[in-house]
């Protein structure tokens, strides 16, 4: 690589990364190579050396016996949390969990991680040998490294720490059932009368009004009433002219 202020020299290969026979021949990196008597991923610029390496299919069955894993052991009490690591060799492979004979599958209580498998909440069935492997597949077919073994154990739960149940008891020295409907009669009680004021401060102007308006009405009826019999009296008085003169008439 190259700039206006200078010139760097970039290796093609990277080898180092590679840190088991199967991992180097899976990555099929042309420029590298399992050198079986230094136990190491090195570059091809090594004519000398005998390196395996098949980068046309990737077939890993050429390397070596890999040496065994040791086994680590580990403890946790009951209930508590458990990280076991597992690295993954490069990015092209899947990691597989294994307790004892069984695949583990990812789950609230047991995650399944990138790079560990996290334990929450152990219980006594937790304890065991767990396998972290590296499965990948090239043309050749199925290649399956161990990366990490445990010995897992559960102590039992700290006898310093007690736990107790707790078993609710009925209550004896608060307020009974009867008191508390009382409180609650009083407080119905005092929404009724809430209620019967808020309505007569509201529709009691309206009702006088009312009110007012019909004994306005009564007593204008009541003159007219009293109007009529004046007015009827006063007829009389203009009929009897009428009524002489027509028997003046008559005679």
């Amino acid at each position: 690589a190259g700039s206006d202020q200078g010139a760097a020299q970039i290796s093609l290969a990277n080898c180092e990364r590679s840190l088991s026979c199967i991992d180097c021949v899976l990555a099929r990196d042309p420029y590298c190579g399992w050198d079986a008597a230094g136990a190491a991923c090195v570059s091809l610029s090594t004519p000398e050396r005998h390196l395996i390496q098949n980068v046309a299919a990737g077939d890993a069955s050429l390397c070596p016996d890999a040496d065994p894993i040791k086994v680590v052991s580990l403890s946790v009490r009951v209930g508590g949390k458990l990280e076991l690591s597992c690295p993954p060799p490069s990015s092209l492979t899947n990691v597989r969990w294994e307790q004892g004979n069984r695949v583990l599958t990812s789950s609230p209580r047991q995650q399944i991680l990138l790079d560990k498998l996290l334990i929450l909440n152990a219980t006594a069935g937790d304890a065991g040998h767990y396998c972290c492997s590296s499965v990948e597949r090239s043309k050749a077919g199925e290649f399956t490294t161990t990366v990490a073994e445990y010995q897992v154990s559960i102590d039992p739960a700290d006898p310093n720490v007690c736990v107790r149940s707790v078993t609710p008891k009925p209550q004896t020295n608060g307020p009974s059932v009867a008191g508390l409907h009382a409180v609650i009669a009083l407080l119905v009680i005092a929404l009724a009368a809430l209620s019967a004021w808020t309505f007569c401060k509201r529709y009691r102007p309206q009702f006088l009004n009312c009110t007012n308006r019909s004994e306005q009405t009564q007593e204008a009826v009541g003159h007219q009433n009293a109007a009529r019999p004046a007015m009827a009296e006063a007829k009389p008085l203009v009929s009897e002219p009428q009524n002489s003169c027509r028997n003046n008439n008559a005679v």
